[in-house]
């Protein structure tokens, strides 16, 4: 992916951004600092990395979780002092920084740039380059500072509709992978898009597809039978749903309801999977509601749990 244009979906965010990127060019002032909020798998790295292209900066990306200390922070800062381009750091899922991390980045967002890290009894306090721009990312919006989110252009990267993911798989298989249009049964593409959640699980599953297709099937065609049964080796149904996802229905659909610290007992998966990874898929579908008793699952969720195909986006 190259530039905007190579950009699918969530068209309010790619405008956004790219008048942000384009008024950075023309002014030649530094990108705004940005806010990226949405669900994983949906394209906000991507998009982060098409915007430093596009005004030619160097991009950094920084996994969040590997940052556990305000000098650890300060030398992944540091080492990119010298250079001559404009930089754009990404901190990816940034509500896992630690809270003194964030309070350093309140002074990084503002004019002029200043990182103040402390370190014993004292204070380092380091000016950052006028080009150096800051792309925050995260599923949790609202575990970040009021006074970091002032400081952000934010814009929310929404989840990708069929169409959009299938027309994301088509271009892949062909681009990427360079199958033949003809070789690819245009239903067969759509039911791949179907079962995908997200955008990162949607492109390892053409790839499987692909991999059953030449290995297993040996003709290389992209067809129903074809798709169904790589999905089935992965162990994911016709509904797009896993192993967790089935075993969460599964149980709601004898218990009626349940709370995070029930499912977490009974399923022997942590709240935080629950609530990162698998719950939004199922919120998002219709087949859960949240209510005062806990997790209630929906009679689209019951036909889901015993196999019944539904509609999912």
């Amino acid at each position: 992916m190259r530039d905007f244009a190579d950009y699918i979906g969530n068209k309010e965010a790619v405008t956004r951004i790219k008048i942000l990127a384009e008024a950075s060019k023309r002014s030649g002032e530094r990108l705004a600092h940005i806010g990226l909020f949405g669900q994983p798998g949906n394209g906000k790295t991507s998009l982060a990395r098409v915007t430093a292209g596009h005004i030619g900066a160097e991009f950094v990306y920084i996994n969040s979780v590997a940052v556990e200390t305000p000098l650890q922070f300060r030398k992944i800062i540091l080492d990119r002092l010298g250079s001559s381009i404009p930089t754009i750091i990404m901190l990816d899922e940034c509500h896992q920084l630690p809270r003194s991390i964030q309070d350093n980045l309140l002074s990084v967002l503002e004019e002029p740039a200043v990182l103040v890290t402390r370190y014993g009894d004292d204070f380092l306090r380091d000016a950052l380059p006028k080009m150096m721009s800051f792309i925050l990312a995260t599923t949790h919006r609202g575990m970040l500072q009021d006074a970091l989110l002032s400081r952000l252009e934010q814009i929310d990267v929404k989840e990708y509709s069929l169409d959009e993911k299938a027309e994301i798989a088509a271009r892949h298989l062909m681009i990427r992978k360079r199958v033949l249009k003809e070789r690819m049964e245009p239903r067969a593409v759509v039911e791949i898009a179907r079962r995908s959640r997200n955008i990162r699980s949607l492109i390892q599953h053409c790839n499987n597809v692909l991999n059953y297709a030449t290995i297993v099937r040996g003709d290389g065609r992209i067809d129903m039978e074809c798709v169904d049964g790589a999905f089935r080796l992965q162990g994911v149904d016709i509904n797009g749903l896993n192993e967790n996802d089935r075993a969460l229905l599964g149980y709601l659909k004898e218990a009626g309801h349940a709370g995070l610290d029930t499912l977490e007992a009974v399923l022997g998966i942590t709240k935080g999977e629950i609530k990162d990874k698998i719950e939004p898929h199922l919120l998002r579908n219709g087949f859960i509601v949240r209510k005062s008793a806990g997790r209630v699952i929906t009679e689209k969720g019951r036909r889901a749990a015993e196999g019944v195909k539904v509609d999912v986006y």
